[in-house]
């Protein structure tokens, strides 16, 4: 069996900390500092929260990240609504972006999303061991695309603001893995909902209500030991979906509030009468700005090492695969509570379905994440504090 071949004292040296990005021009999008949540080997940064604790919200602010097919298209897109022809292509030794459900293809029977033959927009150039069901590059087309620089997934909450809070959420689980030239797993990254590796899963809720995220939790503590990759392509095991109590999915969406007395400010429960405690803070923007900055810094590590390392056949022969899953799981029921979340409305319960669409993930690096300061976008903080999300919506 092939087991996972960490850098030694990667864990204990990234863990914890962000890593800074330093970009060309205007204000860097530097991470340094910033409050995370540690979900598995990822750190997820709330962007409309980042703003809130850098001061400076709108367009033209570092965190408020413009995602509309024009501010994407050149950057590696892993799933995107859009058809367009310069967001959906990457570069040659990369699957193209895979299609995610909108107005044309959303099935709601099926509230449920993963890159598969269905969704599949084809490959640009070759991919070694590219998988049906994960969206696939070669480590040299990654290398070429990165530049010297970390990676950055980003995502997009788009559900309905029709259904009231419990139905903006949805479920939300992925993983990264990397396979040397034969097709052996050299590591394997997750976003799941727990701190440790093989401990049972969270509860399918927000860090302040029993998710089993941790703020400014260690990624050194979760290590997924790997194995060779099977003929489905699914191993190790997929995630557990579980239920609302003990789950391995990750809620994204839900409405959080923070402390506005702290530098840094932290996850609490909402509390009105608190004059500590902000108001609820969005977290459904819609397809035009990210909500979610994810960070896998052991994994950055473990490219950097081999992007030094290996030759340029060696890293064309290399692979990194993601399987990320939206929504509503099969394996759990479509019509139960658990999934939608209609006719129980508690502030601890959410929905899990994909019900609105157009989701988009993405891969970017800082120097392409390029803010032009736009007059009266320089707003308080406060106002974010209200609650107002400065985003455009689809119908």
């Amino acid at each position: 069996m092939a087991t996972l071949k960490r850098l030694s004292g990667v864990a204990a040296a990234l863990a914890g900390s962000a890593v800074f990005f330093a970009g060309p021009s205007q204000a860097a999008f530097n991470l340094n500092g910033i409050g995370f949540v540690q979900y598995g080997d990822a750190q997820s940064y709330s962007l409309p929260i980042a703003e809130i604790q850098d001061g400076c919200t709108g367009p033209g602010c570092q965190f408020y990240v413009n995602s509309t097919p024009g501010a994407i298209k050149g950057l590696t897109v892993i799933g995107t609504g859009s058809s367009g022809g310069g967001v959906v292509t990457n570069l040659a030794g990369m699957d193209n972006a895979y299609s995610t459900p909108n107005g044309t293809i959303q099935n709601p029977a099926n509230p449920y999303w993963n890159p598969s033959p269905a969704t599949y927009n084809g490959t640009t150039g070759v991919v070694n061991h590219n998988g049906d069901n994960t969206w696939d590059s070669s480590l040299a087309a990654m290398k070429t695309y990165l530049a010297g620089e970390a990676m950055i997934f980003f995502f997009n909450n788009n559900q309905t603001k029709s259904l009231g809070t419990a139905s903006e959420s949805l479920a939300a689980w992925a993983r990264i893995t990397l396979k040397d030239g034969s097709g052996a797993v050299i590591g394997t990254y997750d976003l799941a909902n727990k701190a440790v590796f093989g401990a049972p899963g969270g509860g399918y809720n927000l860090v302040t209500a029993g998710g089993r995220g941790t703020f400014l939790g260690n990624v050194g503590s979760y290590t997924n030991p790997g194995t060779p990759a099977g003929a489905d392509g699914t191993s190790p095991p997929p995630p557990a979906p579980g239920d609302k109590n003990s789950t391995d999915y990750v809620l994204s969406g839900g409405a959080v509030c923070v402390t506005t007395n702290t530098a840094v400010p932290i996850p609490v429960p909402c509390d009105a009468s608190n004059p500590n405690v902000s108001k609820p803070i969005d977290h459904n923007l819609g397809a035009n700005q990210a909500a979610y900055a994810i960070l896998f810094p052991e994994l950055n590590a473990q490219l950097s090492a081999l992007f030094g390392s290996l030759s340029a056949a060696d890293l064309a022969s290399y692979t990194m695969s993601v399987d990320v899953r939206l929504g509503c799981d099969p394996l759990l029921d479509p019509t139960a509570l658990v999934c939608t979340g209609n006719g129980d409305l508690l502030p601890t319960q959410y929905g899990r379905d994909l019900n609105n669409g157009y989701e988009q993930i993405f891969i970017s690096k800082a120097s392409d994440i390029v803010h032009v300061p736009e007059p009266g976008t320089l707003a308080l903080a406060g106002l974010v504090l209200l609650g107002l999300a400065l985003s455009r919506r689809r119908a």
